[in-house]
């Protein structure tokens, strides 16, 4: 789903990380978060295309989920990052697959407000940036 520049819906954006994490491992030319400005600096700075650069943003979303928790970056980790199947990661995690879902689901939710708040600041940023080349008094 695109997202237009003024309107960032975390629904939205929660669908759009859940796709990105699945084609982490398939490639594919367009990701499902090359319309967020984080994706387009991540280009910017790397040089990388835009699945790689978006799974970079990922990546760092994930390392800031884990510093809130731990078992969710786990999961989200293993389950998208190295291909394990729910059921492999229900028992690295010793829980049931039904509460592993769950899980997942919490992690992606998580994973996407993490990664609007940065969104956001960058596009905050980029505004103040942008006004203070352009000189306007406040």
């Amino acid at each position: 789903m695109d997202i237009s520049e003024n309107n960032l819906s975390s629904d939205a954006l929660r669908d759009d990380v859940a796709a990105a994490l699945s084609q982490w491992s398939k490639g594919g030319a367009a990701s499902p978060l090359g319309y967020l400005r984080l994706v387009h600096k991540a280009r910017q700075e790397t040089g990388a295309g835009e699945v790689r650069a978006a799974n970079q943003v990922l990546l760092m979303g994930v390392d800031a989920l884990e510093r809130e928790s731990a078992e969710q970056a786990k999961l989200l980790r293993w389950r998208y990052l190295d291909g394990l199947t729910m059921l492999h990661v229900a028992n690295r995690l010793n829980r049931s697959e039904p509460a592993c879902y769950r899980l997942q689901r919490q992690a992606i939710e998580r994973l996407a407000e993490i990664l609007l708040a940065s969104e956001q600041q960058l596009r905050d940023t980029q505004a103040a940036l942008a006004v203070e080349k352009l000189g306007v008094p406040p």
